[in-house]
């Protein structure tokens, strides 16, 4: 029980910062997090605990049957589909209990922006209509030809006006060209706008006209706030369509789940299916649990996660397997990541780094490599013939707008070091103590057995885990990452989880409990996060 014990003081470190309402994860006037110095009231807590009991207690109870009581193998599918439905649902909802009661007061927030109200449930939406927060909703609404937009994208939309307003400059097309493909949905589907906008109705508790209008208010109280102009109002449709935005970037996430348990049971035998379906689900828990999963659901990283993990699977079936189809699947579906953002294609160094840790031979992997990369290109090269763009010329914007917003603001020597630290407390420190005890248990197995041929000794999970840590060390050391990582890094959580090793049941349970118990405190001290401001 001693990471037990270990995860147990560093979620403790964590409410102590948290309920004290001091001090801050960051730089001042560069980025930081600041706790609220109002915690939630009593009541407030009543909903996701219950959440939590119901369907994380369904999931372990399924799990229970599975390494206990079933009897057959049908019956340990059975338990082990279960198990993952139950932790579906718990990812689903538990994001929607941590939207905060509203009416607290952030005594660290400057006095302007405190009087916007960050009561959840109008948050939710008022964030999608911020241009300070996204820009990408509120460009989808302007855009009427969804070719022509993508052929004058580097000439008109890579040159922001702010350093605050560099989203769409730093993201190719296809991030803007999400939300107007929601947006159209919404738009196309007979009376499903008029249905969302009820139901944002509901949710907020104020009539449709008033609610407008305070979206509206927000949306230009933040730019001018940050010393922007004001950007044009949106229609009263948006309301639904934000919305809708949303509940799919929620469910993306959750869509995640199969990948998420597939790149931590990769490689399974007769021999060694309990320890990967036990491993498998165990990651599972700690994933829809993790802080970062719950406090970022519902923003467009949580899209770009949700493609990163199933181009990790793919590839780490490929890597597996040797099979083209996946090869082909990896190079797509990191294709399709990187068409929302250009930093998803550090997967391609995870893939590369997993290979060298996995040893797999130079010939199984130089085939899979071309295959993935042939797919890979002439995905880019289908949306490029599309859309009436050069990929290259809008990437070299991208990183020069990159540059100009964050890296000429933000000193290398801050933040080298604190990404690192940053991203450990949103990984949460369960998982980062069972990550430390599975590198621990690798060398102990080398030593052992005088080997290194890890692939066929470990799973290959392992191998990506350690693609990642590799991959993160450097982008920091690189300098162009510099703050927000606990959300931009978001797409690399789902490969950390697939080599946690299962010591016992119990053990288990009480690591996934405390994962749980750290996102409700930081939830309950420092949310929400994603805020119109």
């Amino acid at each position: 029980m001693k990471r037990v014990i270990l995860a147990a003081l560093g979620v403790a470190a964590v409410a102590i910062w948290g309920f004290g309402g001091k001090g801050n994860l960051g730089r001042h006037d560069e980025w930081n997090i600041l706790p609220n110095g109002t915690i939630w009231p009593l009541g407030t807590w009543g909903l996701p605990i219950a959440v939590l009991l119901l369907f994380g207690g369904a999931a372990l109870l399924s799990a229970y049957d599975r390494f206990n009581r079933a009897k057959s193998r049908q019956e340990e599918k059975n338990s082990v589909v279960i198990a993952l439905i139950c932790l579906a649902i718990l990812g689903f909802l538990l994001p929607w209990t941590l939207l905060g009661p509203g009416n607290l007061k952030r005594i660290n927030e400057p006095s302007q922006l405190a009087r916007i109200t960050l009561e959840g449930r109008f948050n939710l939406i008022a964030s999608q209509w911020s241009d300070l927060a996204t820009e990408y909703f509120g460009m989808a609404y302007s855009i009427d030809d969804a070719r022509e937009f993508s052929r004058t994208y580097a000439s008109t939309r890579q040159n922001p006006n702010a350093r605050v307003l560099a989203h769409i400059a730093t993201h190719p097309p296809g991030a803007t060209l999400w939300y107007y493909g929601v947006r159209r949905f919404a738009e196309g589907v007979p009376g499903l706008n008029d249905n969302l906008n009820s139901l944002a109705v509901r949710l907020t508790g104020q009539e449709e006209a008033p609610l407008f209008s305070l979206l509206n208010n927000v949306r230009a109280t933040a730019s001018r706030g940050a010393g922007v102009p004001a950007p044009p109002p949106l229609p009263r449709g948006a309301i639904g369509g934000a919305l809708l935005c949303v509940i799919l970037m929620g469910l993306s996430l959750i869509v995640a789940l199969p990948a998420v348990y597939g790149l931590a049971t990769i490689g399974i035998d007769e021999t060694s299916r309990n320890d990967a379906e036990a491993r498998g689900l165990f990651a599972c828990a700690l994933w829809v649990l993790a802080p970062s999963f719950n406090l970022y659901s519902f923003s467009l990283d949580a899209v770009i996660a949700c493609g990163a993990a199933w181009t990790l699977f793919f590839a780490a079936r490929a890597l597996s397997n040797h099979a083209p189809r996946d090869a082909v699947l990896t190079g797509i579906a990191l294709a399709l990541t990187s068409m929302l953002s250009f930093g998803a294609l550090a997967l391609s160094l995870v893939i590369i780094f997993a290979a060298l840790f996995s040893r797999t031979p130079f010939s199984r992997w130089f085939r899979t490599a071309a295959f993935a990369v042939v797919a890979f290109v002439l995905a880019w090269v289908l949306a490029a013939l599309w859309g009436g763009f050069n990929p290259l010329q809008v990437m070299l914007q991208a990183t020069a707008a990159h540059k100009s917003a964050t890296l000429n603001v933000r000193p290398y020597s801050h933040w080298v070091v604190l990404n690192l630290f940053i991203w450990a407390i949103f990984c949460g420190w369960p998982l980062i103590v069972s990550l430390a005890e599975a590198t621990r248990v690798r060398k102990e197995l080398i030593i052992r057995t005088g080997t290194r041929k890890e692939a066929s000794a470990f799973p290959l999970g392992l191998a990506f885990a350690l693609g990642t840590i590799s991959t993160l060390v450097l982008l920091c050391l690189s300098g162009q990452v510099r703050g927000e990582v606990e959300r931009l890094w978001l797409f690399l959580l789902a490969p950390l989880t697939a080599c946690l090793v299962v010591r016992s049941g119990k053990e288990a349970t009480a690591m996934a409990v405390l994962q749980g118990v750290q996102t409700l405190v930081m939830a309950a001290t420092i949310a929400p996060l994603i805020r119109p401001f």
